[in-house]
């Protein structure tokens, strides 16, 4: 169980540098796109939090069995769906108020972006409870 953990974030560190160096190619090779800054503090941000992830992890190997632990208890898999639900809640008044902002405001381009974003929202949470519901 431990060495599949080390294995997974040296498997995600060695992608996101990856993906940083190709994103940087891609926006040095693109001269009218010009985030190449935006491209590398992603990535090298990305990378950081793995690498760290992965020398935690190499030298604490029990940090990993006490998070499965925790991972795996009933109580907090109940909290985190409560949590999670009560979130889709928020996000989707928040979305919402700001279809009202958007529309009063006559910007019919970040309204429609608004409204399709609200529709994945729902669209996902639906998907997501009945692949969960499948599970339990």
């Amino acid at each position: 169980m431990i060495t599949d953990n080390i294995k997974k974030n040296r498997i995600a560190l060695i992608i996101t540098i990856i993906f940083t160096i190709a994103g940087l190619l891609l926006t040095n090779l693109i001269d009218q796109f010009d985030y190449s800054g935006f491209v590398v503090g992603f990535g090298s941000s990305l990378s950081a939090v793995f690498a760290f992830r992965l020398f935690r992890n190499i030298k604490h190997p029990e940090l990993i069995e006490q998070e499965n632990i925790d991972n795996a208890d009933e109580r907090n898999q109940i909290i985190n769906g409560k949590a999670g639900f009560a979130n889709f809640r928020v996000a989707s008044i928040l979305i919402t108020i700001q279809l009202v902002i958007y529309y009063f405001l006559r910007m019919p381009i970040p309204l429609a972006i608004s409204f399709v974003v609200l529709g994945l929202n729902f669209i996902s949470f639906a998907i997501l409870r009945n692949h969960y519901e499948k599970k339990m």
